[in-house]
């Protein structure tokens, strides 16, 4: 824990792109408290069907993060706000041009209902 899951539509990521934020990713949660690099997993996913509202831009790159429950508020409001800069940083032109909306959000996890090796 936490699992890392970065969605984007279509090929609006390359491959070296989606790469390199899940390296990032991983390197700032690396260095949140509470957080053992070595329980961190990160993936990326590519949805290729998907409809954006009218006035949105045409693609999405979003990122859920998922923790166990137990966290303070203001630790999951850094936990949201680092994806979120961390993607931004990759992806600056795009999202100020208005050709990617980028969103991301954290979820808490019951622990009674998550069980790993």
């Amino acid at each position: 824990m936490p699992h890392l899951v970065l969605e984007s539509c279509g090929e609006v990521l390359s491959e070296i792109q989606a790469q390199a934020i899940l390296e990032d990713l991983v390197e700032e949660f690396s260095g949140i408290e509470s957080v053992s690099p070595d329980a961190i997993k990160a993936r990326w996913i590519v949805t290729s069907r998907w409809q954006m509202g009218e006035g949105a831009p045409p693609a999405f790159v979003h990122c859920e993060v998922r923790v166990l429950a137990g966290r303070t508020p203001e630790l999951l409001a850094q936990m949201k706000d680092q994806v979120y800069e961390c993607m931004l940083h990759h992806l600056k032109e795009p999202v100020e041009n208005g050709w990617i909306a980028l969103s991301a959000e954290v979820r808490t996890m019951d622990p009674n209902g998550y069980r790993k090796s």
